[in-house]
């Protein structure tokens, strides 16, 4: 009965083999029968004056991180015992405006988890309609095209009446990216006014590569090669087939290859289509010191694609609306994230008071 969990019990971490995990909390916010608070989690159960989601925020916090990383004793395995988390110091408004902190809180949690939800949502809706368009399986509008209204490719399978089958070179000018100078490394090279990436930069892309870590001097300018803005990326090596589109123009490294798509040709199409094969690039990929494929690999990659600019640019307008829909709710989290760090180092230290006029409301979700 000790350690039967109860709402509005407060659970840490007390046992890990790293000390970052010490001292997570989480709190019970439902009943629970027959569960126990298990050996290596230390359970507290506020008393009068205490509010348990003011308690809670309250681990999360940087003073707290920094007493418990102190306090974790051990050497492979990392470990709080009863004393310490005891004498863990509190700064302790009254019981209503703990509740004020908290209800403000956990506003910011709710947000962020709709934020999450809504990005899950959304990516299983992409996935779907990439599977569904990008194939012609549906037309723009969502209509299924009937089993009359296709023909057979024999490496490829069924493509819409209408679609044609063309290797990638016919589709756009492929060119790898160039840093060719060793040692990579010399500082001469970079911190210049010339944006410069590299396959880490696509990879955390999505969709559009809007922003670059990296870049170059005049002198590395002159041994890298430049993309126009528009021009796909794609990387050809340790992480293979991932893809993105440049939003402005940039030099990027060798271990990337630049496909330009032709006047007919969508760009969003074509890098959705590539984004596709994925996959197969990846199984295509040789085996060495690390995975890659090469320029002669893309070149004749075939791709079936509606005849004209308009009709591709339809069938990439829906697969890219949850595009930006997802990264927009990736952006709001970012920010959510950085307003609750905020306001937590203000309230839970008591550098910023909340007015409180009678009894605070529970937050809902």
């Amino acid at each position: 009965d000790r350690f039967t969990v109860k709402k509005g019990d407060v659970l840490i971490t007390k046992d890990s083999e790293t000390p970052d995990d010490i001292g997570v909390p989480c709190l019970i916010a439902d009943e629970f029968e027959n569960t126990i608070c298990g050996y290596h989690l230390a359970l507290i159960r506020p008393g009068e004056g205490l509010n348990s989601g003011f308690l809670s925020h309250f681990f999360q916090s940087e003073a707290t991180r920094r007493y418990f990383l102190a306090k974790a004793a051990g050497l492979t395995r990392f470990g709080l015992n009863a004393r310490t988390i005891r004498g863990l110091p509190i700064p302790l408004p009254e019981l209503a405006e703990q509740t004020a902190i908290a209800v403000v809180l956990d506003a910011i949690e709710f947000a962020m988890l709709n934020a999450l939800s809504v990005i899950a949502k959304a990516e299983r809706l992409q996935k779907g309609l990439m599977q569904q368009l990008l194939p012609g399986h549906l037309k723009p509008n969502g209509i299924p095209r009937a089993q009359s209204e296709f023909w057979g490719h024999p490496k490829l399978g069924f493509v819409p009446n209408g679609w044609e089958v063309s290797p990638l070179k016919q589709l756009a000018e492929i060119q790898r990216g160039k840093f060719s100078h060793r040692p990579r490394n010399e500082p001469r090279f970079f911190d210049g006014p010339y944006p410069f990436i590299q396959t880490a930069d696509i990879v955390a892309s999505r969709g559009y590569i809007r922003k670059h870590s990296q870049t170059l001097s005049e002198e590395g300018r002159k041994i890298s090669r430049m993309f126009r803005r528009g021009t796909i990326m794609i990387t050809i090596a340790a992480n293979i087939g991932d893809t993105a589109i440049l939003a402005y123009d940039m030099f990027a490294t060798d271990s990337v290859i630049g496909i330009t798509p032709k006047d007919a040709v969508d760009s969003e199409f074509l890098e959705l289509c590539l984004r596709m094969r994925k996959s197969y690039l990846e199984r295509m990929s040789t085996e060495s010191a690390q995975a890659n494929i090469n320029y002669g690999n893309l070149r004749p990659l075939l791709i079936a694609h509606p005849t004209t600019n308009e009709e591709q640019k339809a069938a990439a307008a829906p697969i890219m609306a949850c595009e930006n829909l997802i990264l927009a709710k990736e952006q709001k989290i970012v920010a959510l994230q950085r307003l609750k760090k905020s306001l937590m180092q203000n309230l839970l230290s008591g550098r910023i008071r909340l007015p409180v006029n009678g009894a605070a409301k529970e937050a809902e979700p």
